[in-house]
């Protein structure tokens, strides 16, 4: 975790990834994250201003997300880690979770 803890921003660019676990542990550390919308949490990053959303799945897009981190201040920064961590716990505690998924399979 010390790595991770290390690091900038956890970078997925991913193509699809419904729940990406990776990039919710590095968020859970206070890492904010860089996700395309087809790893599911798109939305979620936007809301929460806890990283910065790949708009389009090209190397273009990737580019621009990975410059606007680099043009991000340390306050933003600052803000992004502390969000970060915050929409983690939010989406990602596994007894909701279980308890979303038990009640899908009671409505069958």
């Amino acid at each position: 975790t010390d790595a991770i803890k290390s690091w900038d921003y956890f970078v997925s660019p991913s193509r699809f990834d419904g729940l990406p676990m990776a990039t919710l542990e590095a968020a859970l550390l206070g890492v904010p994250v860089i996700v395309t919308q087809a790893t599911g949490l798109g939305q979620t990053v936007n809301d929460s201003h806890a990283g910065i959303v790949i708009e389009h799945l090209d190397a273009a897009a990737v580019t621009r997300a990975l410059q606007k981190a680099e043009a991000t201040s340390a306050k933003a920064w600052t803000e992004m880690s502390s969000a970060a961590t915050k929409m983690a716990c939010a989406i990602g505690d596994w007894a909701s979770i279980s308890r979303r998924i038990v009640d899908l399979y009671r409505r069958k």
